[in-house]
């Protein structure tokens, strides 16, 4: 004979159990220690940034600033094509042009548009780039 104590029912004892557990206190929840010093912010760790694969850096000849390309591909882009009806090469769609100096400043040359493939003046003072920007 059963104890009248026990219910017979899985169903019920299922139920008693998840009772107990609801009853029983919550373990403190930890605080997420923080970043370590130097550590990269989660959108730029998982940016979907790339260097083209036909990259070159552009240095001055003083040292001093490099340019170089940066490319983030749209994701309305089609690449099907070996150039874009403007004649922009598709593996330039995406791309601009980002000076850096010795302290780390960067500047982004190429906010709209594509630009792409930089080089500097023999004196340092000018950069030349192609780009499709009106």
């Amino acid at each position: 004979m059963r104890s009248s104590a026990q219910p017979s029912h899985p169903i019920a004892r299922a139920g008693i159990a998840l009772g107990a557990l609801l009853v029983l206190p919550a373990a403190p929840a930890r605080a997420q220690p923080p970043d370590p010093p130097g550590a990269l912010p989660y959108d730029v760790g998982f940016d979907r940034q790339q260097f083209p694969w036909s990259m070159v850096l552009a240095a001055t000849p003083d040292g001093e600033r490099v340019a170089y390309t940066v490319r983030r591909i749209p994701a309305d882009s089609n690449l099907g094509a070996r150039y874009l009806p403007n004649g922009t090469p598709t593996s330039a769609v995406g791309s601009r042009i980002v000076i850096t100096d010795r302290a780390g400043r960067s500047v982004d040359l190429c906010p709209g548009g594509n630009c792409w493939r930089p080089v500097w003046s023999p004196d340092g003072r000018r950069l030349a780039f192609y780009s499709d920007r009106d």
